[in-house]
């Protein structure tokens, strides 16, 4: 009876703390971020701000949803640099707006074109204290609209699907030599083209290769 206890139990324990180990180490933290690919120059698809809002970061010009507040670029010109956070909303309120998945458009602002002075230095999104998604390319902003409230350039892709609705999210940007009006950073339903794995797919394979090591050393044992 305890060769049977044994076999029935005993021998899948090591496995069994081995998955959990493994399933504690594998924090999102861990998680390399998404890098954000950026649509610039000539041919970019264009979307108005006022029809696909919000913004998050911008102009006291931005069209935004009652409720739904944005971080304003302090007003100057002339080779301003500056590295902003957005308000800290929640994957819920985004969610209502634009869906689990959506782009970013960005108005660029500036004294010459087509090609700009001012350079994207890096965008990155936030979620759960963990930073998820990441631009850092350091690009000069073409100028593809030269009107108020039009995407120039846009960043994709974001993805929500299956974040809890109370997960935190703020984005922050940070812009080089901007020497114009105020640049706008909004938010446009739809137009993604990459889904990150789920972390649970991720804990999920952790445990299998625990329980795998597991049958393994008790197979040697038998031998």
């Amino acid at each position: 009876m305890e060769l049977k206890l044994a076999h029935s139990w005993k021998g899948w324990l090591p496995g069994l703390l081995l998955a959990g180990g493994l399933a504690l180490g594998a924090a999102p933290g861990a998680e390399a971020a998404t890098i954000l690919t950026l649509d610039n120059g000539p041919g970019t698809t264009v979307y108005q701000q006022t029809l696909n809002s919000p913004c998050v970061i911008g102009d006291p010009s931005c069209n935004n949803p009652p409720g739904f507040a944005q971080t304003t670029i302090p007003a100057g010109a002339g080779g301003e640099n500056y590295t902003l956070d957005s308000p800290t909303y929640t994957v819920g309120q985004v969610r209502s707006i634009v869906g689990d998945q959506f782009l970013v458009g960005i108005d660029v602002n500036t004294t010459t074109q087509p090609l700009a002075t001012e350079r994207l230095v890096s965008f990155t999104a936030t979620i759960g204290g963990v930073v998820a998604y990441e631009y850092t390319g350091n690009q000069q902003l073409f100028v593809n609209n030269n009107g108020n409230g039009f995407s120039d350039a846009l960043l994709r892709s974001f993805d929500l699907t299956g974040i809890a609705a109370n997960t935190p999210i703020f984005f922050t940007a940070s812009v080089a030599n901007a020497t114009d009006g105020r640049e706008e950073f909004f938010l446009v339903r739809g137009g993604t083209t990459s889904v990150p794995e789920p972390a649970s797919l991720a804990l999920f394979g952790a445990g299998l290769l625990g329980l795998g090591l597991a049958r393994r050393a008790r197979a040697k044992r038998l031998a």
